[in-house]
């Protein structure tokens, strides 16, 4: 984890587990980084239909505390949410295109449609969406009906 600058930055950190020990160690040697920690389940993980909304209102309260000036959301589900700064969502995979691939059991299963309502509602809340690839952002388009941002 780098400085910017001096900028403050807020990690918010959620999902399954916490900050393993070594990023933790780097987070408290940046005098301009602070970690905030919650156990709010991830919208791929199961039952993550009963966090998501406390997870949306948790970040938009740090985001509000902290006086964010951006939102960068590793993530779908959280980019949906009242904040008064423009929100960065940036899209690594989804259960979906990993379905597609065959490595993921189906998502209809796991309430695929769900997830599936979770994932565009976030993309279209986004102000930008940024991906390590063209073939992410043409997955997202063809599984969730993302146009270009």
């Amino acid at each position: 984890m780098r400085r910017a600058a001096g900028v403050p930055v807020c990690r918010r950190r959620d999902g399954a587990g916490t900050e393993p020990a070594a990023a933790r160690a780097a987070i408290d040697r940046l005098d301009n980084v602070m970690l905030e920690e919650a156990p709010y389940r991830l919208e791929w993980m199961a039952g993550a239909a009963a966090d998501l909304t406390a997870s949306r209102q948790w970040l938009t309260s740090l985001a509000r505390r902290h006086g964010a000036g951006l939102i960068h959301v590793n993530g779908y589900a959280p980019a949906r949410l009242d904040a008064d700064c423009p929100i960065l969502v940036v899209a690594h995979s989804d259960v979906l295109s990993w379905w597609q691939g065959g490595s993921w059991s189906n998502p209809r299963r796991r309430n695929g449609n769900g997830y599936r309502r979770e994932v565009a509602g976030g993309l279209a809340a986004a102000d930008r969406i940024v991906a390590p690839s063209r073939a992410v952002l043409d997955d997202l388009a063809i599984h969730y009906g993302m146009g270009s941002r």
